[in-house]
């Protein structure tokens, strides 16, 4: 894998992380942003809420509904 298609990845796992607490590397410009287009459809905001999941939650919850 080429350093640049690990820097994209980096770039677009900051996006992500970023957006998921209402931010966007677009909000700092001095840094760079995702370019390849396989990150920009990862980086749809409909897909990244639905994805976006509390897991412990839905563990918690899904032992209280099997003991019940």
């Amino acid at each position: 894998m080429s350093v640049d298609r690990i820097k994209d990845l980096a770039l677009a796992d900051l996006d992500k992380i970023l957006r998921d607490n209402g931010k966007s590397l677009i909000d700092y410009p001095p840094m760079p942003v995702p370019t390849s287009t396989d990150t920009e459809l990862s980086s749809n905001l409909l897909i990244i809420d639905e994805m976006s999941y509390d897991q412990d939650e839905l563990q918690k919850e899904h032992e209280r509904l099997i003991k019940s």
